[in-house]
């Protein structure tokens, strides 16, 4: 299946070597199919430590990586994400594109649709969780593009059953309005470990407690 890159994304070849490092975890230790893949940027990646606990009893993979937009997730989705068949794939992405790569939101709901095409292609009945994109304090002027991006995603994600969109932008604001400092790191982009507990009771129902019901039974 073809793929469209807009002019403002970077080269994907840049994640080459981790790729092909996710390539030889898949070789070495084959994962059953049928598992959940945590797939996207940073912000899976570094929940990853704490599956465990936060989305008890879900079987996870995590397959994310640091600096990654949706173009990204795309171009390398037959590599990563196809071999591992999951069941159901949890998915964040689009802030990078926001701000490194400068893509505007119909854009990014563009590469994310070719996405979910190019997976439902292979794996038509992997079921997706699509994260909203958080509010992030050291990226609060992209705060208007990232609402209206997560607008998209959450009309593309009504239009099709085995779409689910996750809203865990709520949970992360305080009376105020404002993003909660404590739920953050020290860059307050990436989150501190309060952070990814707001965010497991955020998908709590529509996640965790909707995909145990396929948990394969021990």
């Amino acid at each position: 299946m073809s793929e469209h890159q807009p002019g403002t994304y970077r080269d994907p070849k840049r994640f080459e070597l981790a790729i092909k490092s996710f390539e030889q975890q898949t070789e070495r230790k084959q994962p059953s199919p049928g598992a959940v893949l945590g797939y996207g940027s940073s912000s899976i990646r570094l929940w990853r430590p704490f599956w465990a606990e936060d989305v008890a009893p879900l079987t996870m993979i995590g397959r994310g990586f640091g600096g990654s937009n949706m173009y990204d997730a795309l171009h390398y989705a037959p590599r990563v994400v196809v071999p591992l068949r999951p069941r159901a794939i949890l998915f964040y992405s689009g802030d990078n594109d926001l701000t490194t790569d400068g893509v505007a939101p119909e854009g990014i709901l563009a590469t994310f649709q070719q996405l979910v095409k190019r997976v439902g292609a292979a794996l038509p009945s992997t079921r997706w969780y699509v994260m909203s994109i958080k509010p992030s304090i050291a990226r609060a002027e992209i705060w208007p593009q990232a609402e209206k991006t997560n607008a998209l995603l959450q009309a593309a994600c009504a239009e099709q059953e085995k779409l689910t969109y996750l809203d865990i932008t709520e949970a992360m604001r305080g009376a105020d309005g404002q993003p909660r400092p404590e739920l953050y790191a020290e860059d307050q982009h990436h989150l501190s470990r309060a952070g990814y507990r707001v965010w497991a009771e955020a998908i709590r129902t529509s996640f965790t407690e909707r995909e145990r019901l396929y948990e394969p039974v021990a």
